[in-house]
């Protein structure tokens, strides 16, 4: 997983969410647990999203909020068929908690409830892959992005919902430089 170096101010990033969660539902949204914020007109009334939004030099193809309800897991999915070969993922943490995961494998060991929605937690996920995982916990208004062709899972084993804005970008000189030059493995 790599993460940028910059990072972003989390009292305004926390201010806008609690905007566009006061006018939308996230159950509205794609999946049941997102909102998109290009798509609901709120841009220009969410200040610090519409700053984010403007610094990137590139198409963006996604920009919303996405929850992960409490005590609840991803099934296990790649988003291979959204980002394909041209698109990056990256996703700014604003309200996280200690028993939240993002889980990371290459093993295609998964039957059954795995695939949907779940309540399956880290040492679950650990025990399936045998250990062949990469767990990251994130830190609020750090800009992160991982692989999302991979198999991954976000699990949320606290008591609050985890929300981060998701930022799709789509590839060119600008965007390759600005990760090369900007980001760095944990």
């Amino acid at each position: 997983m790599l993460v940028n170096k910059h990072i972003y101010d989390i009292d305004k990033l926390i201010q806008d969410k609690d905007l566009v969660e006061k006018l939308f539902r996230y159950e509205d949204g794609w999946g049941g647990h997102s909102i998109s914020l290009p798509d609901n007109n709120i841009l220009n009334k969410t200040l610090y999203f519409k700053e984010i939004y403007d610094s990137f030099k590139t198409k963006i193809t996604g920009f919303r909020l996405n929850r992960r309800k409490a005590k609840t897991a991803y099934g296990v999915h790649t988003d291979e068929p959204v980002v394909g070969e041209n698109i990056l993922r990256f996703q700014i943490p604003i309200v996280v908690n200690d028993d939240c995961w993002v889980c990371i494998t290459d093993q295609d060991v998964f039957t059954g409830d795995w695939w949907s929605d779940n309540s399956y937690g880290l040492e679950d996920f650990k025990e399936v892959t045998k250990n062949q995982c990469s767990c990251y916990q994130q830190i609020p208004g750090n800009l992160y992005h991982f692989d999302v062709t991979q198999l991954h899972t976000v699990i949320n084993e606290g008591n609050n919902d985890r929300v981060v804005l998701l930022i799709d970008l789509y590839k060119n000189k600008w965007l390759n430089d600005w990760v090369e030059k900007t980001f760095y493995e944990i």
